[in-house]
């Protein structure tokens, strides 16, 4: 409490101070490496690596049975972020809920074209 210092400032003159503040704060972690999310970058594979959390030599034999997408140039082998993401997202388990409205809806389908075939 020694460097206690009282001032006249309003509330939105600290308000404004506070967003400042949040404002550089935020604005240096986007330097220093974090990517805005809707940008489409291209990754080499280190950094593909790092983002799945993979070794680069799982990333080399998923390049070889061709399971993900790639783009080489010359001896160099760069992933898009985007692609890297729907290739995560293609490995989402559906919910129970999920499983059992495709069983019902299937079951409807199924029993309509065998009323109609009768």
């Amino acid at each position: 409490m020694n460097n206690l210092i009282f001032t006249q400032l309003s509330i939105p003159e600290i308000r404004q101070l506070f967003r400042d503040e949040l404002q550089t704060f935020f604005g240096n972690q986007n330097r220093s490496g974090f990517a805005p999310a809707e940008t489409n970058q291209l990754l080499n594979l280190d950094q593909a690596a790092v983002r799945l959390s993979l070794a680069k030599s799982t990333l080399y034999t998923l390049n070889s049975r061709r399971v993900n997408h790639f783009c080489k140039v010359s001896k160099s082998v760069y992933y898009s972020t985007e692609d890297l993401n729907q290739w995560i997202q293609s490995g989402r388990k559906r919910t129970n809920q999920e499983i059992s409205e495709a069983a019902n809806t299937y079951i409807g389908q199924r029993s309509n074209k065998i009323r109609r075939a009768a």
